[in-house]
């Protein structure tokens, strides 16, 4: 299992969501790190760092697939404060990416 940790902002999830296929992880968590608790012992631990370059990409090739209201309709869910939002925006991008 690997946590990536990234700093809460949008650009920020969608960088972890670029090295996340970057880097093929395959057994993926990703949280902000003000709401990380170490549950995970095991964890490999990645810190993300913001990349504008990075986020930008993710979210053209979105656009492309779902358009701008599949991106308005992500960024809803980012605002949503759900514990599980991150797991929720990842998934969909899987989908479509």
């Amino acid at each position: 299992m690997t946590t990536l940790l990234y700093d809460g902002s949008f650009d920020g999830l969608f960088t972890a969501i670029f090295e996340v296929f970057e880097y093929r992880y395959k057994d993926v968590e990703i949280f902000s790190r003000e709401n990380f608790l170490q549950e995970n012992m095991f964890a490999e631990i990645h810190e993300v760092i913001t990349q504008q370059e990075k986020s930008e990409r993710v979210l053209n090739k979105l656009e492309q697939n779902i358009g701008k209201s599949g991106i308005h309709q992500l960024l809803q869910i980012f605002l949503s404060e759900d514990p599980e939002m991150e797991k929720l925006v990842l998934s969909a991008v899987k989908q479509f990416y």
